[in-house]
């Protein structure tokens, strides 16, 4: 490791600088040599540029947005009232720190439904019968099957984990209760129509 001029820190900090004749190790008056004080300013400085690395990549990335629906939508669609003849499917993310950016795509019967961020969550009116909810994400897919009936709402919670190099995305379902607080503590994100 280089070591700092000893005329950098007597200027800088107005300190005396004194040289040990017997070590060879230049000294500062509060006793630390200025290998000691490299060692420090080395560290300081791989700070700066992790902390620079570290914001830099967060601007890059940002937030994970997802467009919202009309707060009259989303009034309607926590009042857990199924449409006539249809089943509700509501799709819920938790509001957890774990890929808080990563926004990830859901897809009913083959066919993009939406996307969902963090504290969002999708409702889709479905008729009676079998359905596939699957969610995506660059490092993986996970899928929920379900037979849903006329009049009925079903609730599935998206969480995202850490995965080798990107978020890993998984559905499972949640009951009503759970479903319920966590719709109404949610945004209701827009969904394509499901005809």
């Amino acid at each position: 490791m280089p070591y700092i001029h000893a005329e950098f820190f007597a200027n800088s900090f107005d300190t005396k600088v004194a040289r040990c004749e017997t070590c060879d190790v230049t000294k500062l008056n509060r006793g630390r040599s200025l290998k000691h004080l490299s060692k420090t300013m080395d560290a300081i400085k791989y700070l700066r540029h992790l902390a620079l690395l570290a914001f830099s990549s967060a601007a890059l990335v940002g937030c994970g947005t997802v467009p919202i629906a009309p707060a009259n939508l989303d009034s309607q669609a926590k009042t857990f009232t199924p449409e006539p003849g249809k089943a509700s499917i509501y799709v819920m993310r938790g509001g957890s720190i774990r890929g808080y950016s990563y926004v990830i795509k859901t897809v009913l019967d083959g066919r993009l439904a939406g996307s969902l961020a963090r504290d969002t969550y999708q409702l889709v009116s479905v008729p009676p019968g079998e359905h596939d909810i699957t969610v995506t994400s660059s490092e993986n897919e996970q899928r929920q099957k379900l037979t849903a009936e006329a009049g009925k709402n079903y609730f599935f919670k998206v969480s995202v984990a850490m995965g080798w190099m990107a978020p890993r995305v998984h559905i499972e379902a949640a009951s009503e209760e759970e479903g319920r607080r966590q719709v109404s503590g949610s945004k209701r994100a827009e969904t394509t129509t499901y005809q």
